[in-house]
């Protein structure tokens, strides 16, 4: 159980505990898939999430009542892995992220996001792959504000 603390604007000390629930499955699949399921969900749990990890949204306090709140989060992600043959595999992959918006946070806070992913590598040897990966994100602050991304990422990678 994470356990956050915080100060108030007065400097009061405030010590919160959080929680959280994670669920995942593997299901083999069709002419050598697998599907890939996890969602999680919980009270200040925020960073376990790579997109609001480290921007401070587990513990949140109310400036007007210096309450502290633990915004709701809940995300997963669902992923198809196709191999091609015994060398080459690509995913398929969805994924969202929530988090509880709270009256008093600035309109530029993190409210959703979603994305889709696809990958393919390539096992040249044993131990060494080279890949690809082309991610479209989407993302809407508390205020309404939306934006997009894209990114292609390139890997190689060595076991030695």
């Amino acid at each position: 159980m994470p356990m956050l603390s915080g100060r108030t604007e007065e400097g009061k000390f405030v010590m919160r505990p959080g929680w959280g629930v994670s669920f995942s499955a593997v299901i083999n699949s069709w002419a050598g898939g697998k599907w890939y399921f996890q969602a999680a969900g919980g009270r200040a749990i925020a960073r376990f999430f790579s997109d609001l990890s480290g921007q401070g949204l587990d513990l949140m306090i109310n400036p007007e009542t210096q309450k502290s709140v633990l915004p709701r989060t809940l995300g997963g992600y669902l992923t198809y892995e196709h191999h091609w043959n015994p060398k080459v595999f690509s995913n398929f992959t969805y994924s969202m992220l929530l988090l509880q918006k709270e009256d008093f946070a600035p309109d530029d806070n993190y409210y959703r996001g979603n994305n889709f992913r696809f990958n393919t590598f390539w096992s040249i040897v044993e131990g060494a792959r080279i890949g690809g990966e082309f991610i479209h994100a989407f993302r809407t602050n508390k205020g309404g504000e939306k934006g997009t991304a894209n990114r292609i990422n390139l890997l190689f990678y060595y076991d030695f």
